[in-house]
């Protein structure tokens, strides 16, 4: 048995602009500890409510922490939201396992096979999968199993891999972000075409 997945992506989407000004925070003093500070005391989200502000700053943050120096310099100054978006993809697959490996075994998969759908059943398999593996996703609530599926469908709507029919869509690379990464990184982004 492999250790518990981290399901907690469910606390903030991509929420790009919020990634890319705490990645200049960090661009500007290069210390996690101040940026954390930084964002909770001085409202650098903009998020009301204290507690929702650390959670959202918590995830973040430890999305940021995958990143290369180099892509996180990059996320700091994005010449596009679209690059943007790509970074903060590519953080939150190295982030939340349960996510990367519903992309590249699922999406992914589908994409290559010529299936351009993806049907809420094709998720509750790979859960059903994952649960051999991690029995904890057995105990989840079905409130709670709903919230991660519409957060993960979500997300993959707003990179543009799926549409609102649940159509999945071919996806370009932002200009400048395919020397930046690693090509081993590249099945985080199931739909690619070159």
């Amino acid at each position: 048995m492999s250790g518990r997945l981290s399901l907690s992506y469910t606390a903030a989407g991509i929420r790009r602009a919020d990634t890319v000004a705490l990645a200049r925070a960090f661009a500007d003093c290069g210390d996690w500890g101040v940026v954390r500070r930084r964002s909770i005391q001085d409202d650098l989200l903009m998020i009301r409510q204290e507690s929702s502000c650390k959670r959202v700053t918590s995830e973040l943050l430890k999305r940021l922490r995958t990143l290369l120096p180099a892509e996180l310099a990059a996320l700091a100054d994005p010449p596009s939201a679209d690059f943007a978006n790509a970074v903060c993809w590519l953080a939150i697959c190295r982030t939340y396992a349960f996510v990367r490996g519903f992309v590249t075994g699922v999406v992914g998969l589908r994409w290559q096979e010529g299936v351009r759908t993806l049907s809420a059943g094709a998720y509750e398999a790979y859960v059903d999968d994952e649960a051999e593996l991690h029995p904890e996703l057995v105990a989840l609530s079905e409130q709670t199993k709903a919230r991660l599926r519409s957060q993960l469908f979500t997300m993959l709507r707003e990179m543009g891999f799926l549409d609102r029919a649940d159509e999945l869509h071919p996806y370009l690379l932002p200009e400048g972000i395919g020397p930046l990464i690693d090509p081993e990184d590249l099945v985080v982004f199931p739909t690619l075409v070159s």
